[in-house]
């Protein structure tokens, strides 16, 4: 069966097959998404080699690259780092080399989720149109890559840690604001005012600046004034704990990810080292700190949604009979429960729209709400 005719990667068509690994068990649609970011990180690799821009393979898909050669089983994202140069240099022009289609978020484009770094995602929507699924591997899901920011840390270790205390008071400022959790908001914001030496405009996207703030503050010290680099964010909300050497970044070597290669730094085993510990070759499952899969919120949000007068579910059956799936089995997915002592999730058929439930016999009986 021919599904791959506008891809710009092809894959074995058992790759797409459920399987586990690790001994935890991955989606067939997992596969599909994880095929559908790396199309996403393919044009981001496009537009650096045109800007001659490096980028590193980082965190989650460094240690896969490393210890499994891909994708860590459980982990269901695809992350970059870049210095704070070429990074600046692929925001700039990002809005005349993406696709048709494609969004991207940073500080500066804020939108329903405010972003310390750079995010691109090959669409604003669900999508079942054919050629979009030709594209993206049968995925009809927001998919796309982070891409964080490498500074320059301060020599001075009091300084690096005011840095820190600044930036994260900011992001907490930006989670109070959203939630509306402040009654007096110009109040607060005159608190941030004082203590950073800046005007916020109060009449103008006041978390569209707040962001910026912390931006400017995380790409204060550059890479030459600094033996160690950082991307502030991620120490703020206690991802990072160590700086890494900027040697560890002077080249790149080539690493093999789900049969692709990938640039990842010369310096991969002292940076997981640092990120993981000296057993990060040992997979511990649950380390992920984002919920798993990523597209189940996309899913049930788009569930209470019926456009042209043909209900989400209607479209997903059509899509799966074309790809040949199971559509009970890997079109919706929700947490029903964790065996902490297997390294496997269960997951059941469920939505607002439709309910699936299991006999004895294993047939499946759908009931409209």
């Amino acid at each position: 069966m021919e599904y791959q005719k506008d891809c710009h990667i092809k894959f074995d068509e058992r790759f797409y097959l459920p399987e586990t690994r690790s001994g935890f068990e991955i989606m067939g649609l997992m596969k599909r998404a994880w095929a559908a970011q790396l199309e996403v990180l393919w044009e981001i690799d496009r537009i650096c080699k045109k800007y001659g821009l490096t980028w590193f393979a980082d965190g989650g898909t460094l240690l896969g690259a490393i210890r499994h050669k891909g994708f860590i089983p459980w982990d269901d994202d695809i992350d970059i780092t870049m210095k704070r140069h070429d990074y600046n240099i692929l925001m700039s022009v990002l809005q005349s080399e993406l696709p048709d289609g494609f969004y991207w978020f940073c500080p500066t484009r804020v939108t329903w989720d405010p972003l310390a770094f750079l995010r691109v995602i090959n669409t604003s929507q669900i999508n079942f149109d054919r050629s979009f699924l030709d594209k993206y591997h049968g995925c009809p899901y927001l998919c796309g890559v982070d891409i964080f920011p490498l500074d320059g840390v301060p020599k001075d270790e009091e300084e690096w840690e005011i840095l820190q205390t600044i930036a994260k008071s900011i992001l907490d400022a930006v989670d109070i604001i959203k939630k509306e959790e402040v009654t007096n908001v110009n109040a607060f914001l005159m608190g941030i005012e004082n203590s950073c030496g800046v005007r916020i405009d109060k009449s103008g996207n006041v978390v569209e600046q707040l962001m910026v703030i912390v931006d400017r503050l995380a790409s204060s010290y550059r890479e030459e004034e600094s033996d160690y680099l950082a991307t502030l964010c991620m120490y703020c909300n206690g991802t990072q704990k160590a700086p890494r050497h900027k040697d560890w970044y002077s080249e790149t070597v080539i690493g093999e990810f789900e049969g692709l290669q990938i640039p990842i730094p010369i310096g991969s085993r002292q940076i997981l080292e640092a990120l993981y510990g000296s057993d990060y070759m040992t997979p511990i499952y649950g380390g992920q700190n984002h919920d798993y899969p990523f597209f189940a919120k996309q899913k049930n949000g788009a569930h209470s949604i019926i456009v042209s007068e043909q209900g989400y579910e209607e479209r997903e059956h059509k899509v799966a009979d074309y790809y040949n799936l199971n559509d009970l089995e890997v079109f919706e997915y929700q947490l029903l429960e964790k065996h902490e002592q297997e390294n496997t999730y269960l997951y059941f058929c469920q939505s607002e729209m439709v309910q699936a439930r299991f006999g004895i016999d294993g047939t499946v009986t759908v009931t409209k709400k």
